[in-house]
C-alpha cells in the first residue's frame, strides 16, 4: 500500500510540469506556422531529454522527506521512484513518439531517431515495426537520462560544499580541457573515443539502434545501483 500511494505521490507531481513542457513546445511550433505558414522541426526529442533529466533532478530531496515522515522505508521509496520514472518515461515516449512520426508523414519533420539513424534505414522498416523501435528506443533514452539526474541529485545532496565544487568542476574541465588535448596530441585515443561511442550508439558499421538501447539500459542500471547505494544511507537534512 505504502508503494502504490508514494508512486502515485511521485507520478502526481510532474503531471503539471508535463502540461506546461508540451503547452510551451506546441506553441514554438504552432507560433512559427501562424507567421510563416510553413512548419519545420527537427530532434524536438532533446528537448524531452533535457525536461526529464531535469525531473530526476528535482524527484529526490522532497519525496524523500515525504516518505521518511510517513514511515515509508529508503528501499520502497527507491522502488516507487523507478517504477514512477518508468511510468513517466513511457508517457513521454509515447507522446514524442505519435506526434513526430505524425508530423513527419504531413510536414517537414524529422524525429531525433530518424537523424541519427539515417533514412535508409528508416525506410528498411515496416511502420509498424519503425513506431515500436522508435517508441522503445525514446523510453530507454528518457529511462536513462531521468536515472542519472536522479543520481547527480543524490551526489550533490551527500557531498559537503568542497565535494560539491569538485563534482562540479572536475567533470568540465576533464570534457571541456583534457579530452580534447589527449585527442590532439595522441589521435589514436581519438580515433578509440569515436569509434567507442559510434558503437555505443549503434553507428559503428551500419546503424542498428539495438546497441544504443543496450547502452541506454547498461547505464540506467548503473546510475540506479550508485543512487541505491547512495541512498540507503543518506540522512535527514
Amino acid at each position: 500500500m505504502k508503494l502504490q500511494a508514494t508512486i502515485k505521490y511521485q507520478v502526481s507531481e510532474t503531471i503539471k510540469p508535463i502540461l506546461i513542457f508540451y503547452t510551451i513546445l506546441l506553441a514554438s511550433l504552432l507560433i512559427p506556422t501562424l507567421l510563416r505558414g510553413t512548419i519545420e522541426f527537427r530532434g524536438t526529442e532533446l528537448a524531452t531529454t533535457i525536461f526529464i533529466f531535469v525531473i530526476g533532478l528535482n524527484s529526490f530531496r522532497s519525496s524523500f522527506l515525504f516518505a521518511q515522515a510517513n514511515g515509508v522505508s529508503r528501499r520502497t521509496q527507491f522502488k516507487a521512484f523507478i517504477l514512477s520514472i518508468l511510468t513517466i518515461s513511457m508517457i513521454l515516449a509515447l507522446v514524442d513518439t505519435a506526434y513526430t512520426n505524425l508530423f513527419a508523414s504531413i510536414l517537414q519533420a524529422s524525429s531525433l531517431f530518424s537523424m541519427i539513424y539515417g533514412q535508409g534505414y528508416i525506410f528498411s522498416l515496416s511502420p509498424v515495426a519503425l513506431l515500436s523501435i522508435n517508441l522503445i528506443w525514446n523510453f530507454l533514452m528518457y529511462g536513462m537520462f531521468a536515472m542519472f539526474g536522479y543520481f547527480v541529485n543524490l551526489v550533490y545532496y551527500r557531498s559537503g560544499l568542497i565535494m560539491k565544487l569538485i563534482v562540479s568542476i572536475v567533470p568540465a574541465i576533464f570534457v571541456i580541457v583534457v579530452l580534447p588535448y589527449l585527442a590532439f596530441i595522441n589521435p589514436v585515443f581519438s580515433q578509440g573515443i569515436q569509434r567507442l561511442a559510434a558503437l555505443a550508439l549503434g553507428l559503428y558499421n551500419s546503424p542498428n539502434p539495438t546497441w544504443s538501447m543496450l547502452t541506454f539500459g547498461l547505464f540506467f542500471t548503473v546510475f540506479s545501483l550508485g543512487s541505491f547505494m547512495l541512498m540507503r544511507r543518506a540522512p535527514i537534512k
